[in-house]
């Protein structure tokens, strides 16, 4: 194994990381391949900013899951997921995983992708990705020089993993290479390329590509939160604050337009305006209080502004906002997976 591959995922993922308008709480994933058989990957729960040389990864047999998603019979009767995720799991080098942690769940994509990965939830991929003219936008805005594919949304895991190897393909068969830039409706966004530098190179070409088009001009907001008794923190995002009381922030807004998965995961029913839930909401100030440890204020606050901004942004832009599906929505709030990721949130 090259070691030297494991210092490019530590560069890939702390730039990524650090940067709230790309990823928030343990949202997106990056992998690096090692060699002609293993690859690490992003472990389940970490936060892009944890990961290091040396932890917040496993290291999986690529080869073998690349295997399993190219031969698998989808018309056998059993729960793919369930199958999927312990495949994959089975296929962590154990020696090197001491913390028995777990293989992102989008490890399957992973596998069929380049070197090197990084996959976010930026708001600003998120602002054609979840709107119904994103699409036509993404063809305008993105040249042959991007090698750009859009795939539908379809569900995170093992039915995301079949439809992007396949959609791959079907652009490689056309185009004669592989796709370097995916949009995925109502998800996020991935690049790839051979060396680390290329691939943060060419995510923040994607973005400002995406910034210059709509004119965005102002900074992406600050993310704060305040301490302000045991289990209790305020929010000090002042664009989260303005924002909420400007658009006049109600239930209906988080029940009719469910955007994304990390909104499901992070904020779901978690919101309250009578100040009895973990998100509370006081809809005359704007003032936001969140009832649980730092971690998870800190990620809900970075989820609740990006979803605010995506949505605040698609208005803005005289956009038509589109939402996921009851059955995508359903499925998520029920999938295993994201119910461990949130529960990591509850260690302090």
């Amino acid at each position: 194994m090259d070691l030297k591959v494991l210092k490019g995922l530590e560069k890939i993922s702390q730039q990524a990381g650090k940067c709230p308008d790309l990823v928030q709480g343990g949202g997106g994933n990056t992998s690096a391949k090692l060699d002609d058989r293993y690859m690490a990957v992003k472990a389940s729960g970490y936060r892009l900013d944890q990961v290091t040389e040396q932890e917040g990864y496993v290291i999986v047999d690529y080869q073998k899951i690349r295997d399993y998603f190219a031969t698998v019979d989808t018309k056998r009767d059993v729960d793919f997921e369930k199958e999927s995720a312990g495949f994959m799991k089975a296929c962590v080098l154990e020696e090197r995983n001491p913390k028995n942690l777990r293989p992102s769940i989008e490890t399957g994509f992973h596998s069929f992708m380049g070197k090197y990965v990084i996959h976010t939830h930026s708001v600003y991929g998120n602002i054609l990705c979840c709107a119904k003219e994103g699409r036509e936008i993404a063809d305008k805005i993105f040249s042959e020089d991007f090698a750009m594919l859009w795939v539908p949304y379809t569900n995170p895991g093992f039915d995301l993993t079949l439809e992007l190897n396949k959609a791959m393909d079907e652009f490689r068969e056309k185009k004669g290479y592989l796709p370097r830039v995916v949009f995925m409706e109502n998800h996020g966004v991935i690049v790839s390329d051979e060396t680390p530098e290329g691939c943060l190179d060419l995510n923040d070409r994607v973005n400002t590509a995406i910034i210059e088009y709509f004119g965005i001009k102002e900074e992406y907001p600050e993310i704060k939160v305040e301490k302000i008794g045991e289990n209790k923190y305020k929010s000090r995002t002042a664009y989260l604050i303005h924002t909420v009381r400007a658009m006049s922030v109600g239930p209906d807004l988080f029940s009719e337009i469910i955007l994304y998965p990390d909104q499901l995961v992070y904020l779901g029913d978690n919101i309250s305006f009578q100040g009895a839930g973990k998100v509370n909401i006081d809809t005359d100030t704007g003032n936001i209080v969140y009832a649980t440890n730092e971690k998870e204020a800190i990620t809900i606050d970075e989820t609740f502004t990006a979803y605010i901004y995506v949505v605040d942004k698609i208005k803005e832009l005289g956009l038509t906002i589109q939402t996921m599906t009851e059955e995508g929505i359903s499925f998520i709030q029920n999938m295993e997976g994201e119910k461990y990721r949130k529960s990591l949130l509850k260690e302090k």
